[in-house]
């Protein structure tokens, strides 16, 4: 794994790096992640499947877009969610979207939690970000954040519930329509 180094990079030496890998540039330092598991990718495609289904409705609206794709939250961080919801189609270009989406889903890396839980929260939340998912299909349950001002409302859901959007009016996921088709080892 690309540990963080004392250099502060910038957004031009994100996309300079020939590191065949995903990673992550926030606050000026690389974070390499793992690829992920078979298991990951089953549960976001079950999410994104029910999300871009509203979205095809909603598309004068909504855009979902799956990751690893790079969001550009400033100068110094690019970040690659596993799912972005975006309701300003301009910003989306060739190589990234530009500024935060309204909603971010994020399944969590089993090799860094802390990533996830608490260094993406706190900069999605700064960021402007308005709704935050991250999914643990380990543990099957989804921790859902949304962010009013300064203040965040967090709910704790398993994987037997269905999931309504607090930002987004209508969008819903329903974990236990897929829970029984992931593949476990």
């Amino acid at each position: 794994m690309l540990e963080p180094d004392n250099a502060v990079h910038s957004k031009q030496d994100y996309y300079k790096t020939e590191i065949y890998a995903l990673i992550e540039l926030i606050g000026g330092k690389f974070y390499q992640r793992v690829h992920p598991s078979p298991m990951h990718q089953q549960v976001l495609a079950e999410i994104l499947f029910q999300i871009n289904d509203y979205c095809e409705v909603n598309k004068d609206i909504y855009t979902c877009v799956m990751g690893p794709v790079a969001v550009e939250l400033g100068e110094d961080t690019i970040v690659e969610p596993d799912i972005i919801v975006v309701n300003n189609k301009s910003r989306l270009c060739e190589e990234c979207y530009k500024g935060a989406p309204i909603f971010v889903i994020e399944v969590v890396s089993p090799d860094d939690q802390f990533h996830d839980y608490v260094r993406k929260l706190k900069l999605y939340k700064e960021s402007g970000v308005r709704e935050y998912w991250v999914v643990n299909e380990k543990e099957e349950n989804v921790a859902t954040f949304v962010f009013d001002n300064s203040d965040a409302k967090i709910n704790i859901y398993s994987f037997e519930d269905s999931i309504t959007s607090s930002c987004i009016s209508g969008l819903k996921v329903n974990f236990s329509e897929f829970k029984d088709k992931i593949w476990r080892v």
